[in-house]
């Protein structure tokens, strides 16, 4: 178990990948407000705290800068569909956190994911005549796993994916309209 945490210790210390250049400005044109949720794979205590500190955390960088947002809340994703945007929001940008966590003897690990997105409902491939799609145009992802002590982890991570998420949060705020 001590060798788990200390890879762990050492993956979540170690310093964020550089992340490539996402020209915001470009992908946020046209949006109007932000929508923030969290998936939940888990009905523990530990997992609805990592979605409700981080949904949080958002939620309040969001209202610092000005920026119209919404909490979804948090759905249990095996068998709950995502919140739908407000009637408000036409073409949000999603900020949603995905927690999933294990226990197999005693051992834990918690994968904490963050996703900014748009959904499309209207999607063509250029210059085709073909069927139109619906989906989902991921703009960045960040992912933090780990294993080790429950409580201890769960702080590792929610820190490690914080911190991830920050760095393109803080581009995203800068970038807004209505933040410039």
């Amino acid at each position: 178990m001590f060798r788990c945490f200390l890879v762990s210790s050492l993956l979540l210390t170690a310093a964020p990948a550089a992340a490539a250049q996402i020209d915001w400005p470009q992908q946020i044109a046209g949006l109007d407000g932000v929508t923030v949720g969290c998936s939940n794979a888990n009905k523990e205590k530990y997992a609805a705290k990592l979605c409700s500190d981080m949904t949080g955390h958002v939620m309040a960088e969001l209202q610092k800068a000005n920026i119209a947002a919404d909490d979804l809340g948090a759905w249990y994703s095996h068998d709950e569909e995502e919140p739908a945007k407000p009637g408000t929001m036409t073409t949000p940008l999603k900020v949603t956190i995905f927690v999933r966590g294990t226990n197999s003897g005693g051992t834990y690990a918690i994968n904490l994911r963050s996703r900014l997105s748009v959904d499309y409902e209207k999607a063509v491939e250029a210059g085709s005549e073909g069927p139109v799609r619906k989906g989902e145009l991921v703009l960045w992802e960040g992912s933090t796993t780990g294993s080790g002590p429950r409580d201890a982890l769960a702080r590792a991570i929610a820190g490690a994916a914080t911190e991830k998420l920050d760095a393109e949060l803080k581009q995203v705020i800068e970038a807004w309209p209505a933040a410039n």
